[in-house]
């Protein structure tokens, strides 16, 4: 009865390394969209935390990735101590995510307030008016895109 239950966790602990591995690919990748996003974008943002949950999105693909190494060493080692570290491991992962999610879900208010004043200044835009809103859109597709202003639009 103890051989088959060590070979059922055994084979859970493989599942779900190969599982972690995955998600902290997945979690890895989102988080440097968000950051290059940040990074093309972020000259219309007045604030940095902004990035933060990208942060702790990068930060909880590397626990996922450390805890799927961790859980290839606990599938071949039979030791109470890695599979503590491996718990622990998942249990920061999970408040890592948690917190990421919370912060995420806050900033996208503040996201859609700072750039309101600036939906107006674009449906505005014709391209051709010589108000000061058309400059400010122009100045700002030369400096993002490269472009001189309204052959861009």
């Amino acid at each position: 009865m103890g051989e088959t239950r060590r070979r059922a966790f055994k084979m859970v602990i493989q599942i779900t390394w190969q599982l972690l591995w995955l998600a902290g690919l997945v979690v890895g990748l989102s988080g440097m969209y968000l950051l290059l996003n940040y990074r093309h974008n972020g000259l219309f943002f007045a604030h940095t935390y902004i990035i933060l949950p990208a942060c702790l999105a990068l930060a909880s693909a590397t626990l996922l990735l450390a805890a799927g190494g961790l859980g290839i060493w606990v599938s071949l080692r039979k030791s109470a101590l890695l599979q503590g570290v491996f718990v622990y491991l998942l249990v920061m992962v999970f408040c890592l995510e948690a917190t990421a999610a919370a912060l995420a879900y806050v900033n996208a208010g503040k996201v859609d307030s700072e750039l309101a004043p600036f939906s107006s200044v674009f449906q505005r835009y014709t391209g051709t008016s010589p108000d000061l809103d058309s400059d400010a859109v122009d100045a700002t597709q030369k400096e993002v895109c490269g472009g001189g202003g309204s052959e861009l639009i």
